[in-house]
């Protein structure tokens, strides 16, 4: 079992990270601790890579390259250095995406920012993952019910085959794939035009996807959904004319989806608030 065969390394690594932690304490960024790491190997004279580069695909497609942070054991080990308060299931999550990509046996997790060092240990078990079972999840009272679900099935499959950990563009790219595989007409608007009391000032970037003349698709990775995003859309969907605006965070271990409805101007005579 590939758990119990890099037990042996695994043990090795975790001393390395005491000495290191017990040395230089928490606080630091995680290139400081990847430093440090990297020198004990090489002091060691252990053979390790250190930002190598791995091919990301979906459905046979290249979306984006991802970077190590150290392969160990002709590639068989992969190693992820944080400087975390704790390890949270977000950061397996992420290995576990990583080790998708890369085909590493092991992942393992060393941060060094809580107040010793902590670890985890995370084989591969990929290849038992069961396949993504979609059953409608549309609310009742939304807009386009068949177009949102079958938009959402796209987001989620996605999400399933990726999981998180990778910047925006893979996710918008995947997308891209899967609405295509999903026949969803659709047009990828990467800049929209920005006016000022009927002048054009610019124009700004935008990356959305507009289904069927009805949906605006924002698909991205960042660690929390501002009210920036809410807001935007909301400028996106004026400009365009669209009523229905989706969300889709894929930077969580599961998919954050908010639905944004167009603003209903105020009827004749009403005040504005």
């Amino acid at each position: 079992m590939s758990d119990m065969h890099h037990r042996e390394l695994t043990y090795y690594l975790r001393g390395l990270g005491f000495r290191i932690h017990n040395a230089l304490k928490g606080g630091h960024e995680e290139s400081v601790y990847e430093q440090a790491l990297a020198w004990s190997l090489a002091r060691d004279k252990t053979p390790f890579l250190r930002q190598s580069q791995h091919r990301i695909d979906y459905k046979g497609k290249q979306v984006g390259e991802y970077y190590t942070d150290f392969m160990l054991a002709d590639g068989k080990v992969l190693v992820e250095c944080k400087a975390a308060p704790e390890i949270t299931p977000q950061h397996k999550a992420q290995v576990l995406s990583y080790m998708a990509v890369t085909k590493a046996e092991l992942g393992f997790i060393m941060n060094f920012g809580a107040p010793s060092l902590q670890t985890e240990r995370l084989p591969n078990f990929l290849d038992r993952r069961k396949p993504l079972e979609w059953q409608t999840a549309t609310p009742v009272d939304q807009l386009f019910p068949k177009l949102t679900n079958q938009v959402l099935k796209s987001l989620y499959t996605v999400h399933h085959e990726l999981g998180p950990g990778f910047l925006s563009q893979v996710y918008r790219r995947a997308t891209r794939i899967e609405l295509a595989n999903q026949r969803l007409n659709f047009i990828y608007l990467k800049e929209l035009p920005l006016f000022y009391e009927g002048h054009q000032l610019t124009t700004v970037s935008s990356r959305l996807f507009l289904l069927e003349e009805k949906i605006l698709l924002a698909t991205f990775a960042a660690t929390g959904m501002t009210h920036q995003y809410t807001d935007k859309m909301y400028w996106a969907m004026q400009v365009t004319n669209v009523p229905l605006g989706i969300l889709a965070n894929f930077y969580p271990s599961r998919l954050d989806v908010h639905f944004v409805r167009a603003r209903q101007p105020p009827a004749s005579g009403a005040p504005d608030g």
